[in-house]
């Protein structure tokens, strides 16, 4: 009886930990051409946040949003070009730019975003 108790306990326990662990396994990690981050962003609804600021040096780079929320966020790069898209909870894109100034990440969902982001040398 007390096996079938210990047991229960520890599914359950394993059943809980599971979602966490997977979550800190999934993320971003970073890579051997790694600028900036990766960092976690945290915005309210309609909140940015200007995530690499490159005015002197002006690099090639490419960066990765991993949307970790239930919103929508949006990267924004500022170069040579402006690629902007849009990433869907749960997913991630990538985007790069020729001469990159700043990268911009902006929460426009219906309610409050989280994602993980990194800048790489391109």
């Amino acid at each position: 009886m007390r096996v079938t108790h210990f047991l229960v306990a520890v599914s359950l326990l394993l059943a809980q930990a599971g979602p966490a662990a997977a979550g800190a396994a999934g993320g971003l990690l970073p890579g051997g051409r790694t600028i900036s981050g990766p960092a976690p962003l945290l915005l309210a609804m309609g909140a940015s946040e200007r995530v690499h600021n490159d005015g002197a040096t002006n690099r090639n780079v490419c960066v990765t949003v991993l949307n970790t929320g239930r919103s929508q966020v949006t990267m924004t790069l500022t170069g040579t070009g402006n690629p902007t898209t849009d990433v869907a909870p749960g997913s991630s894109k990538a985007l790069c730019v020729d001469s990159a100034q700043f990268v911009d990440v902006s929460c426009t969902g219906a309610s409050a975003c989280s994602a993980q982001w990194r800048v790489d040398s391109n």
